[in-house]
């Protein structure tokens, strides 16, 4: 409601209003693991807190059940809804 308040002044008087909005709502979903795990090294990462994040990463996998059909596929990328490793992942790539 903020942003209306502060445009329609300058609508209003003619003015012209440029707004550029960004959404990072989806953005931790294109989290490649292997560049996260390129970054680590590249950062020469203490080994046991890259095999920590490499655990993490390791053997995910989607189950997609449809009647009595079921398909599974690895996931390379992305990171839980909620994990707290999600940003510092996005931020390492």
């Amino acid at each position: 409601m903020e942003v209306k308040q502060y445009i329609e002044p300058h609508l209003e008087g003619g003015g012209k209003v440029i707004m550029v909005s960004l959404d990072v709502h989806g953005a931790f979903d294109s989290a490649w693991w292997p560049a996260i795990l390129q970054g680590l090294r590249e950062a020469k990462c203490p080994r046991n807190l890259y095999y920590l994040a490499q655990h993490y990463l390791k053997q995910k996998k989607a189950i997609i059940t449809i009647n009595s059909y079921n398909m599974v596929m690895n996931i390379t990328r992305g990171s839980p809804q909620g994990s707290c490793c999600g940003p510092l992942f996005w931020n390492i790539q």
